[in-house]
């Protein structure tokens, strides 16, 4: 049972996609086939730190499906090397983290 859910709204699809998106953080690696793309699609310097706009592709473990996902990286580096990374759902928000915008 969802806490602060009343049995009658859960609905035994809701319940088992609740199930589902548990196991999935608990055990990401078990949700997804091996195959998982992630392709780096533009790049935005701005002093120490780099914006990553990236594609995620992957399809769920017993599915046909192919998931998609655009996300932005926020890479600070130091010396050559990366010493962070941030993850952003709204790339825009990214460019904002580094005092950017999109032209």
């Amino acid at each position: 049972m969802v806490k602060g859910v009343g049995r009658a709204l859960v609905r035994a699809g809701q319940a088992r996609a609740v199930g589902a998106a548990a196991e999935v953080v608990e055990e990401p690696e078990a949700a997804v086939e091996p195959e998982v793309a992630v392709e780096p699609e533009e790049f935005f310097e701005r002093g120490d730190r780099i914006v990553v706009f990236t594609r995620t592709r992957l399809r769920p473990r017993g599915s046909t499906a192919v998931v998609q996902n655009r996300i932005a990286q926020v890479w600070t580096m130091r010396n050559g090397k990366a010493t962070r990374c941030q993850v952003f759902a709204q790339r825009e928000k990214a460019l904002e983290a580094v005092g950017l915008s999109r032209p």
